[in-house]
């Protein structure tokens, strides 16, 4: 007995003392029942949970050395929402090919209630017909060429009525590192997509096949970017379809491996007034099995003197947000 207690150790089977019998040893290896993958799987649970700490340690520790760790937040009123403005720019290209400061090609802005745990994404057409002081009458994406960062916040600001408490900046060299470090992002790609810029730099070529794929950091940037007959509002749609696949993505455990690195390589073209930690907190308090709406802000498109613009509705962010529940 003693032998076959020694044997079956060593063969990591079931067999705890003299009542388990030959017979009972067969029908637990018939049944698929393997301690030793029970061992292992177990094992490989918990070295993936310790890289899970280690990497969002380490993450924290770079965070809170290139930004100070002020994570209060803002004085609130009541009743009023935190909103962050995602501002995605461009490459700065004139039709022809010459250069000017880059304009603001995505504005996204997130609306969080801190009551209900609720957000709303709420994407603005780049074409939204603004007025800029000291400049008149234009489009929202040339607030940045014209006063960057603080012009367009101001612009975002008084077209939605509302404080821009946050903003985050990147441009498209930023997002397609960012979608690269993260092994990127599923999404069903709902047709065919080609167009050729050849006055871009590098000349944007974009050659996208309909169907489920992972879109790798230059396909990421094809999809967001392309037109087609539906203008800037199909455009938008796609935005705040990639942007919901994107937030999917970093909320799955695998990717939080990643994150160390990816905080890294996106530093260098991410500008913002946020603390990096207070990013991931939204993430997993208001878009983990929370309610969130994406919204396009309410507007018509309308051509004046041959140009196409898209003019708002005159909804404050509150009514925009009543129109949504």
């Amino acid at each position: 007995m003693a032998y076959r207690i020694k044997k079956a150790k060593k063969e990591r089977r079931l067999i705890l003392n003299d009542n388990v019998s030959v017979d009972t040893q067969q029908e637990i290896k018939k049944a698929g029942i393997n301690p030793k993958w029970k061992r292992w799987g177990f094992r490989g649970l918990l070295v993936f949970l310790v890289l899970i700490v280690f990497s969002l340690i380490i993450t924290e520790i770079y965070l809170w050395q290139i930004q100070p760790a002020n994570l209060q937040l803002p004085p609130m009123k009541e009743g009023e929402t935190l909103n962050i403005l995602l501002i995605g720019t461009d490459a700065g290209l004139l039709d022809g090919g010459g250069t000017m400061p880059p304009r603001s090609d995505v504005l996204m802005l997130f609306s969080f209630n801190l009551e209900t745990r609720e957000t709303a994404v709420v994407s603005i057409p780049r074409d939204t017909l603004v007025y800029l002081d000291s400049i008149g009458y234009n489009r929202i994406n040339a607030a940045h060429v014209f006063g960057g960062t603080a012009l367009t916040l101001s612009a975002v600001e008084e077209l939605l009525n509302t404080t821009i408490h946050y903003y985050a900046k990147i441009n498209f060299q930023g997002f397609k590192i960012l979608i690269d470090s993260l092994g990127g992002v599923p999404i069903d790609v709902d047709k065919d997509m080609f167009y050729e810029d050849p006055y871009d730099i590098p000349p944007l070529s974009i050659d996208l096949k309909a169907g489920p794929q992972v879109l790798d950091g230059d396909k990421a940037e094809q999809y967001v970017r392309y037109r087609d007959e539906e203008g800037d509002i199909g455009r938008v749609e796609r935005q705040q379809k990639f942007m919901a696949a994107l937030i999917q993505q970093l909320l799955k455990p695998t990717v939080w491996l990643r994150a160390p690195w990816a905080v890294v390589q996106l530093q260098p073209f991410l500008e913002t007034n946020m603390h990096l930690q207070h990013g991931v907190k939204f993430v997993t308090n208001y878009f983990f099995d929370k309610e969130t709406y994406h919204t396009t802000l309410p507007g018509v498109g309308q051509y004046i003197d041959g140009a196409s613009y898209w003019l708002s509705n005159g909804l404050s962010l509150q009514q925009v947000w009543q129109q949504l529940k």
